[in-house]
């Protein structure tokens, strides 16, 4: 027998240099199981919205009589917001009233203090971006392409301290493992309902739920046709839905790694198999190659132990073999087309390309000329008293055919243009891009038509840089090369959240038609989450959330013996497991960021994974 003496003097050190964070209050419980909820149920939440837009809002995005129509986004940001609301409550009120048994939280811990720093920087910052806006009435509903308003915005730093502050115990560990589990089932049924039957909201059943009485008559015939043969789901967006089936896939992929029951690696190891099949799918590029990374990543995490687990890569290689074997069977052959299509995307310029195209260079109007310039031709359009006069770039005059109001050039090279005037005094001009493009001619003047028919005097090409890169990234590279030049003058506050749209050039004729094909549609985000931050929020922001993204992965790496130790204990396996997936997801959603927006139905659920990784970490640290 063993005796354990203290001296009184010292029994209160003692006392205080223990952190029993195993047996967390209850109210800390609560918190994390409604923040779990809310997470689990916020990507399906889908209910017709429809909206009346403000005078500026109207000129980008109203689908008719100045109104905008919303399934996907409206109600998830509403819970969004609520759910942050509640967060702040629950941390305000804990320092308010500090628990008697545990004095430190991961919020106030030192280890985390930078991390909490920043992300009070960025909501500072994100609130003056929203007072100094001159849009403040799109700050305060966020863009309807998106509807991440200021409260939105400021409620994912809010989501970020919640999953922070509740998620460094090993039971709540456990309870996160099992929601995860099963929101990766029901991604993958119904993953397969949308791909082998029809999309979700062309189920009468499910459009009736999701549609107000009022309007069950107008989307009666409702037809998801914008993704055609991609898998959406209630995320918008096959890219957002991409988005969410890599935050999901580390937390199968590892849980099969690691996992020491055999039933248990089976089904994580199918689960896993289930989301590469999703994420196939939803044929989006920057998802395939993140999840990629993601097995890379996990691998590497657990390279140490690689020798004891090559029996359950042989297993995993053989059941995601299986199960992709039998769905291209029962596809028909579709699904390695797809993931063949997937990994050789092709390039904006190989679609765009074309000998039956008028290349485009420029276009200029000038008064009472319009001219379309190409690399090695023009085409002069001149209009005196209603008579239109068509010449090359030298002044000669073109052989022109009128054939059912259509007029026709019977020149070399000017063969696959037509024009032809609409019944709105248009001239609509057919260069032999995926779209036309259209003038109004009006007292012998020549103007652009914007953005629900207004009148525009400049239409010619951005003068800016990297024009070569347009075609990057299925076109990204036009929305980023636009968007830099920009951010010398949000450099410290940015123009408010929602705004993207109203300080991009729209009417870059050239720029679009050579990049997407067509001039009718609006560029309301920069298809980077990094450019919308610093555009919207501001470059210290950006900054701010820089910080918080290095912080996470340094504070894993620093602590990553501790970790690993933790999967061989049964008392810390949940909360080292949690860590090693969360962190996974987390470098994956980051990478991801770089080509696709910040978007309600996904962020908030990354917002809440990458505090649960550093909520982990400190449990485990101080376990």
């Amino acid at each position: 027998m063993y005796c354990i003496c203290i001296d009184n003097d010292k029994k209160e050190k003692v006392k205080h240099a223990v952190k029993p964070v195993n047996n967390e209050p209850r109210y800390k419980r609560v918190a994390a199981l409604m923040i779990m909820i809310c997470m689990a149920v916020i990507p399906w939440i889908t209910y017709m919205k429809v909206v009346k837009l403000d005078s500026t809002a109207s000129e980008y995005f109203q689908n008719s009589d100045g109104l905008s129509v919303d399934f996907f986004l409206y109600y998830k940001a509403l819970v969004v917001i609520f759910l942050g609301v509640l967060i702040a409550c629950f941390i305000i009120g804990e320092n308010i009233f500090p628990d008697n048994i545990i004095k430190e939280t991961p919020v106030r811990s030192k280890s985390n203090r930078i991390m909490v720093f920043a992300a009070g920087i960025f909501i500072i910052m994100t609130v003056l971006s929203a007072i100094f806006s001159h849009y403040h009435a799109t700050v305060r509903t966020g863009s309807p392409s998106e509807y991440e308003s200021i409260y939105v915005i400021v409620s994912y730093m809010l989501l970020f301290l919640g999953g922070m502050n509740y998620f460094c115990y090993e039971n709540v560990s456990r309870w996160l493992k099992n929601i995860m589990l099963g929101l990766a089932m029901v991604t993958i049924v119904l993953t397969c309902v949308e791909a082998f039957h029809k999309p979700l909201l062309e189920i009468d059943w499910i459009r009736n739920i999701i549609t107000p009485s009022a309007y069950k008559g107008v989307v009666s015939d409702l037809k998801v046709s914008a993704f055609s043969d991609m898998v959406s789901l209630t995320f918008y967006n096959p890219d957002y839905y991409g988005g969410f089936c890599i935050l999901l896939f580390p937390f199968m992929w590892n849980c099969f790694l690691t996992e020491n029951r055999r039933i248990w690696q089976i089904i994580y190891g199918m689960l896993s198999a289930g989301m590469m099949f999703c994420v196939l799918k939803s044929k989006a590029t920057a998802s395939f190659y993140v999840l990629i990374i993601e097995i890379i990543l996990t691998v590497i995490i657990h390279i140490r132990n690689l020798k004891h687990m090559w029996k359950r890569f042989a297993m995993y290689v053989l059941v995601m073999v299986s199960v992709i074997v039998i769905t291209n069977v029962v596809s028909g052959g579709k699904l390695l087309e797809t993931g063949k299509n997937i990994a050789v995307n092709e390039t904006i310029d190989e679609v765009n390309s074309s000998a039956d195209k008028f290349q485009l260079d420029d276009i200029r109007l000038e008064d009472n000329r319009l001219r379309i310039i190409g690399p090695d031709k023009e085409l002069c359009i001149e209009v005196n008293n209603e008579t239109l006069q068509f010449t090359d770039g030298q002044g000669n005059l073109l052989d022109v055919s009128n054939s059912d109001d259509v007029i026709h050039f019977d020149n070399e090279g000017y063969s696959m243009v037509t024009i032809t005037m609409n019944s709105y005094n248009q001239l609509v001009i057919d260069l032999g891009y995926d779209d036309t493009i259209e003038f109004y001619v009006s007292d012998n003047t020549f103007y652009g038509v914007g953005q629900n028919g207004s009148k525009i005097t400049d239409v010619s090409r951005d003068k800016r840089w990297g024009r070569w890169l347009y075609p990057l990234f299925t076109g990204r590279g036009y929305a980023w090369t636009n968007t830099l030049p920009m951010l010398g003058k949000t450099i410290l506050i940015g123009h408010g959240a929602g705004t993207f749209a109203y300080y991009f050039k729209q009417n870059d004729y050239v720029g679009l038609l050579n990049t997407h094909g067509s001039t009718k549609f609006v560029i309301d985000k920069p298809h980077s989450m990094y450019l919308q931050t610093a555009m919207e929020e501001g470059c210290v922001a950006l900054s701010a959330m820089f910080v918080i993204f290095v912080m996470v992965m340094w504070n894993y790496i620093v602590n990553y013996k501790c970790i690993e130790s933790g999967y061989a204990d049964n008392k810390k396996h949940n909360l080292a497991s949690v860590a090693g997936a969360g962190f996974v997801a987390g470098v994956g959603f980051m990478i991801y960021g770089l080509v696709n927006d910040s978007m309600v139905t996904v962020n908030p659920v990354f917002w809440i994974i990458l505090g649960i990784c550093v909520s982990s970490v400190y449990g485990l640290k101080n376990n």
